[in-house]
């Protein structure tokens, strides 16, 4: 009669190796979690992106803001702003894929800036140059947009919160509507696109032309 002989380790090196992989499972079942909230949060991530592009398409669209920015600060601004709904944008490149002058898309830029619609990052190029990328501060928009419609059925007008200054072209008011903050109007040399030099206006001024 033969003997069957113990694997080495017997017993005991079987029992190492169930409480092996019973100690592994918690160590499982924890990263599982953790992958498992690393998921939900991009997909909050990604909804709250998707929930903040289609609240600002819907803003964009409506004729209380694009009445109101078009009429303060000029025509082309709703296409200025559209483009930027899709990116960051330098202002050469807005200048260009709009078909305006770099000082009139800077102007433009300048005065959404004013607002707080629109903020800017400084880099530099490869030649070392400054360069200005532009992109829509969403929050603010929203802000922004929130107080036009508190307003719309009131006599009180919006102007840039940060601004005293601001500037009209007497010739072209009244057919444009456009009143210049003060870093718009220092962009534009104090001049209007007709050539005619800007009337200074202080802020009741200012406020009383926007609620005429």
């Amino acid at each position: 009669m033969t003997t069957k002989k113990t694997p080495k380790g017997g017993v005991s090196g079987r029992k190492r190796d169930v409480e092996a992989k019973a100690s592994r499972k918690p160590a499982k079942k924890a990263a599982l979690v953790k992958l498992k909230a690393k998921k939900e949060a991009a997909e909050a991530v990604v909804k709250k992106e998707q929930e903040s592009r289609g609240r600002l398409k819907e803003i964009l669209s409506d004729s209380l803001f694009t009445g109101y920015v078009s009429r303060t600060i000029g025509t082309g601004v709703e296409e200025m702003l559209d483009l930027l709904s899709a990116g960051p944008q330098i202002d050469e490149k807005i200048s260009e894929k709009l078909g305006m002058k770099i000082n009139e898309a800077r102007r433009m830029l300048n005065a959404l800036n004013g607002y707080g619609i629109v903020r800017y990052e400084v880099n530099k190029d490869k030649k070392g140059w400054l360069t200005f990328k532009w992109h829509i501060d969403q929050k603010a928009i929203v802000e922004f947009y929130k107080e036009l419609g508190v307003n719309k059925n009131s006599s009180k007008g919006k102007l840039p919160d940060n601004c005293n200054d601001f500037f009209i072209c007497n010739a072209c008011y009244k057919t444009q509507k456009v009143i210049f903050p003060f870093e718009a109007a220092f962009e534009a040399e104090f001049k209007c696109e007709c050539g005619k030099d800007m009337k200074m206006l202080d802020r009741s001024e200012a406020l009383a032309f926007l609620n005429a």
